[in-house]
């Protein structure tokens, strides 16, 4: 299981045809996340709050998705 990786700090999950949403528990035990890429998957949702909870967050990529909405305010106050 994903959410047991607390120590994870990279994530390379593009290419996978990943259909649907992001789940919103997925960020919240692997909050050592440096890198996260999850670009070029057909994700249709918004991004969830809990991407706030990746403090180290270095590089991130959700391109060549669907997603729509704005950015959660949680990520804005990671810059």
């Amino acid at each position: 299981d994903i959410m047991e990786l607390y120590k994870l700090e990279k994530l390379h999950l593009s290419d996978n045809k990943f259909v649907g949403t992001i789940p919103s528990f997925m960020f919240t035990r692997t909050t050592r996340l440096v890198e996260l890429n999850m670009a070029n998957n057909r994700l249709n949702s918004t991004l969830p709050s809990s991407l706030g909870n990746l403090r180290d967050l270095k590089h991130c990529s959700f391109a060549k998705n669907h997603l729509t909405g704005p950015l959660p305010m949680q990520i804005d106050l990671m810059l």
